[in-house]
């Protein structure tokens, strides 16, 4: 649906009084078919209702930087995420060395020695990352709920009128909305890092161990990279479906039970039971799609997986075999090949969580921005 591209600007007073005293006959659009609230028309502060063209530009940029006032205890969380990294990533090597240890007859108390003391630095830099990047979630959470309800409370009595604004749908955007939105920024900055090191690390050492057999394992990246990206991208639309469902679903419960003595006067019980469980099988049907591409998913990357792992393991044996690789070493290998699949994977998802709260934050900044645009052209009439 397209919105107007022209704005009405009275040249006279006496023309502006005029169009104030017939400003409530206009009737208010609110249907706007399958648009998002992002790429809906901008409700306009002036006497009259004026509609702008949406722009979503800056619009991901903006949720991104939503979190920047935690930028001190993500920091401390991604340090904690380079030391969990470090540690991680040098178990592997211990394993394998203890393996070599024990096919010679040797002792390998160096070994253990350099082991514990990875574990307990793993341990040490993972409470550091979970505690940090928790907080700052929280906090992320909070406020979002602060300035989304303020922007409830700054929006003309217009914007209460539409149905799609109605209390189901405003309670749902302050609590599931914001909670996708403040958990998917903070999760994404340390899973992120966590998983991209993980996998660069593994990918490095393994490089260093065989490069043939590592080769066998980025050749299977690329085709990964564009699936994800594809079902990362359906992904967001599920769940922008599925949040103005959801809205939808708790507006009905609201205003039905708001007013249950008039339902129960007129013996309408039975129709309004039906005109819910319409609202919930919506809501069924877009999560069934959303668990059945979830699972396809999920299944494909574990399928691919386990192919990779049998192709190092049939590869590495026959190195092992003719003396060109340690059984230590082919051990630590398959570690690590499990580490690079694990921070892959990690890395889809993390796009997918993204794609999500993404989805999500598009309907509260639709009233943040209106807030703004209100606290503008307040300053504008006392200037």
């Amino acid at each position: 649906m397209r919105s107007s591209q022209y704005i009405w600007r009275p040249y006279h007073p006496e023309t502006l009084c005029d169009l104030r005293r017939f400003a409530s006959t206009i009737r208010l659009q609110t249907n706007f078919g399958e648009a998002t609230p992002a790429q809906r028309p901008k409700n306009s502060f002036s006497p009259l209702y004026v509609t702008e063209p949406a722009s979503k530009k800056g619009s991901f940029w903006r949720y991104m930087r939503s979190a920047r006032d935690e930028a001190p205890y993500i920091a401390l969380a991604v340090a904690g995420v380079g030391f969990y990294s470090m540690a991680t990533l040098a178990i592997p090597a211990g394993f394998g060395q203890l393996i070599d240890y024990a096919s010679k007859g040797e002792l390998p108390l160096g070994t253990s020695a350099q082991l514990l003391g990875w574990f307990t630095l793993s341990g040490v830099a993972n409470f550091l990352r979970l505690a940090c990047i928790g907080y700052a979630g929280e906090r992320v959470i909070a406020r979002l709920r602060s300035r989304l309800y303020n922007g409830f409370l700054a929006q003309p009595t217009t914007f209460f009128d539409s149905s799609e604004n109605a209390t189901g749908s405003l309670l749902q955007r302050l609590s599931m909305d914001c909670n996708v939105v403040g958990s998917s920024l903070t999760e994404a900055v340390t899973q992120g890092s966590k998983n991209l090191l993980q996998t660069v690390g593994s990918i490095g050492i393994m490089l260093y161990y065989s490069p043939i057999l590592t080769g066998v394992i980025c050749g299977m990246v690329p085709p990964l990279a564009v699936f994800a990206g594809f079902y990362g991208r359906y992904v967001r639309r599920l769940q922008q479906q599925m949040q103005d469902a959801l809205a939808v679903k708790g507006t009905v419960a609201a205003e039905r039970l708001g007013n249950i003595r008039t339902v129960k006067a007129f013996a309408r019980e039975s129709e309004e039971l039906k005109w819910y469980e319409k609202k919930v099988d919506a809501v069924f049907q877009i999560s069934k799609r959303m668990l059945f591409y979830n699972a396809s998913y999920m299944a494909s990357l574990q399928f691919v997986g386990y192919g990779a792992l049998y192709c190092i393991i049939w590869a590495g044996s026959l190195l092992v075999a003719s003396n060109n690789l340690s059984p230590g070493v082919l051990f630590s290998f398959v570690l690590y090949t499990v580490y690079c699949g694990i921070g892959l994977m990690g890395l889809t998802n993390l796009a997918t969580e993204i794609n999500k709260g993404y989805g999500a934050s598009l309907r509260i900044y639709d009233v943040l921005e209106e807030e703004e645009l209100l606290q503008k052209a307040q300053d504008k009439t006392k200037a």
